[in-house]
């Protein structure tokens, strides 16, 4: 999202902390203003034009250079989303990202479907912003799912555990990897449902959350309301996903449905229309 020079950052600051603090909970080392003087132009969240060729492109390139595939999903408006891309521009966490990985930032705005390029490496869709995808370019495998939501609160990560982190993430990978293809398929397959129907919701949330960014609407309980029923689902959904990858390590043929989610206000609202 870009932000409108009526509002700037600060705005954006307050809706987050006061508003949406379970979409993105406020830090008290969050200054807008030194994220933004900080960071490098690769790392900020922009549209791009034929983002499956820029992926497609990134593959190739961690092939050739043999490194990692990063892929970050975020937005400017999300303080986590600009405090791990001021982090990544700071040494010597820089120079760790540009040793191992091929990074890509991905701007998912006011929450886009992005659903068709995390399916690629068999991730059902993305949980929180930013969302940090660790992938082996090689064999198009996720390597980080299980430490994924580490990065859901990234702005309140230390410096320590950047460099630790991706100093070492994806060398001795309790991954996908480690999974039958067939196993990594048919999880796929699962969570998709429960993913689409976090996406319907997130879809109601978009041009609330739009609004409340651009114009500083008075009456925010809609967006509040909302914003907090979908932080349970998806939290929960993460966790879900994850663990059932988890168990097929040891189980890889037992039948893991998900739960029998909501019935949440969109769904609801969609029947009795």
């Amino acid at each position: 999202m870009r932000c409108s020079a009526k509002h700037g950052y600060a705005h954006i600051a307050l809706l987050s902390a006061v508003l949406l603090m379970p979409l993105h909970a406020h830090s008290a080392s969050d200054t807008i203003d030194q994220h933004a003087s900080t960071v490098k132009p690769e790392f900020i969240f922009k549209t791009k034009d034929n983002l499956q060729g820029l992926v497609d492109q990134a593959i190739t390139t961690a092939q050739k250079d043999n490194t990692l595939l990063l892929l970050v999903l975020g937005a400017q408006w999300c303080h986590d989303s600009r405090g791990l891309a001021a982090q990544f521009s700071s040494d010597p966490l820089h120079s760790i990202i540009t040793a191992r990985f091929e990074t890509l930032f991905v701007d998912v705005a006011y929450y886009n479907d992005l659903r068709w390029l995390t399916e690629q490496f068999g991730y059902p869709g993305y949980f929180a912003t930013p969302s940090v995808m660790v992938i082996d370019p090689h064999s198009h495998v996720l390597l980080n799912r299980s430490s994924m939501p580490l990065w859901n609160q990234a702005d309140s990560v230390s410096q320590e555990e950047y460099q630790r982190y991706f100093a070492t993430v994806g060398e001795n990978a309790h991954s996908d990897s480690a999974l039958p293809q067939e196993t990594r398929e048919r999880l796929l397959s699962l969570s998709k449902q429960p993913t689409e129907r976090l996406f319907t919701g997130l879809a109601k949330l978009s041009p609330m959350l739009r609004d409340a960014i651009e114009n500083d609407p008075e009456d925010l309980s809609q967006l509040r309301a909302l914003s907090n029923e979908l932080y349970e689902f998806r939290i929960q959904l993460q966790k879900d996903i994850i663990a059932r990858y988890e168990s097929a390590l040891s189980e890889p043929d037992k039948a893991m449905p998900f739960p029998d989610y909501g019935p949440f206000s969109w769904e609801i609202d969609d029947a009795s229309q």
